[in-house]
């Protein structure tokens, strides 16, 4: 065998291969090719016979595994949309719940403020009925020559206990203290 240097300066080597094969008989190789493509043909039919319907049940299983792997998809994809839905008809019923409230609360308060209105319109008027006779008794008591005259003290006093009578109210019968 002969060495060639790998490097410039000729250090290490590397083998050069220069065996060839031994000779076979003519009559041995075409034997040997003989039984190689009887062999090969063999090989060939059953790799077209067996591994054709081999192939044809693995691609079809392949087949159903990837249509099970897209029905599970879809099926995964149709929970959540559900899911989603079903959030979102809650969010809905409670922003519809918090609206009937506060039309409810609205309505209260609208109560509220007609009936502080119809109390003040009747309070007004009882006052007005109340003046309206004191004036016509006055007038009355005037025309038979009789005099009038108001005790100063026993007004504030009358005055003092209705107030004082109001701050004692419960809050819900309070009006604007």
């Amino acid at each position: 065998m002969s060495q060639f240097s790998n490097a410039p300066d000729g250090e290490g080597a590397i083998i050069k291969k220069t065996a060839q094969p031994a000779p076979v008989p003519a009559d041995a190789q075409e034997q040997q090719d003989k039984a190689s493509r009887s062999f090969l043909r063999e090989l060939l039919n059953k790799i077209k016979g067996y591994t054709a319907q081999d192939a044809k049940r693995l691609k079809e299983a392949a087949i159903q595994i990837a249509e099970g792997e897209a029905a599970q998809k879809v099926n995964e994809a149709r929970k959540i949309e559900a899911e989603a839905q079903k959030i979102h008809a809650e969010a809905d019923y409670k922003r519809q719940k918090a609206a009937l409230k506060e039309i409810e609360w609205r309505k209260s308060l609208r109560e509220i403020e007609e009936c502080k209105k119809n109390a003040d319109i009747e309070n007004t008027e009882r006052q007005a009925a109340a003046i309206e006779r004191l004036a016509n008794a006055i007038s009355v008591l005037k025309q038979k020559g009789g005099e009038v005259g108001f005790d100063k003290e026993q007004i504030e006093n009358a005055l003092k206990m209705l107030e004082e009578k109001r701050e004692f109210k419960p809050l819900s019968e309070k009006k604007d203290v």
